[in-house]
């Protein structure tokens, strides 16, 4: 495939009190995903999603919007009567279905944080010169969100204390849904459905050998 690749992404944030869009376009001669849309509502504002979504389809026509099911059904209905194509994908930790995950109907949360970390390290993904104030937020959101490892020796991945994820968590999702596309591309990423894992100690290890690893600390994607 040589012709770029327009999705967008919706997801919700940790603590459900916001909503966040990202619209991006995929190259994948380059194997590059340029953001071009981020958009964010308070949940007080969630009225205003399904039009505010509606008219940006109309005026930049996406090939599809890929939506966390979290979002609520109410949301989701009001989404279809407004004839915004949507495909909802339910995110969860551990899916062993391939062919699921390659039909984008489930997610496994830690490969999705994995292929945009991966997708980071190779510099794949680029934010316009010029942000916007809610493009701005995501990049603010993306030096936030982390990885947590919980008591019982598991990992969760979300954004400190009381600061939002939704615009991150609607560019990993949309990014992940583009892997299809890219995976011929980037030969970083290329490979099994769930790649070796990296964490930022990678990017530090390569600027600073000596560095020492140490236990329950957050890695930042």
């Amino acid at each position: 495939m040589t012709e770029t690749v327009k999705l967008a992404g919706l997801a919700h944030s940790k603590l459900r009190n916001a909503i966040g869009f990202v619209g991006i376009e995929a190259n994948p001669m380059e194997g590059t995903i340029n953001v071009k849309l981020a958009k964010h509502w308070d949940r007080k504002d969630i009225n205003s999603v399904a039009p505010d979504v509606a008219e940006m389809y109309n005026k930049f026509n996406w090939t599809n919007t890929i939506v966390d099911l979290a979002v609520g059904e109410g949301l989701l209905a009001t989404m279809r009567r407004k004839s915004i194509p949507m495909r909802v994908i339910f995110i969860k930790n551990k899916v062993t279905d391939v062919t699921e995950i390659r039909r984008v109907k489930q997610m496994d949360l830690i490969d999705m944080v994995q292929y945009m970390l991966q997708l980071k390290l190779a510099h794949k993904i680029k934010f316009p010169i010029k942000p916007t104030p809610s493009m701005q937020v995501l990049e603010d959101q993306t030096a936030l969100y982390a990885e947590h490892s919980t008591e019982a020796g598991g990992i969760k991945y979300y954004a400190p204390g009381d600061e939002m994820d939704d615009l991150i968590k609607a560019l990993i999702t949309v990014s992940f849904a583009c892997r299809p596309f890219l995976q011929d591309s980037v030969e970083i990423i290329a490979g099994p459905v769930r790649p070796k894992r990296v964490t930022i100690f990678d990017v530090a290890e390569a600027n600073q050998p000596k560095i020492r690893k140490r236990k329950n600390v957050i890695h930042g994607i």
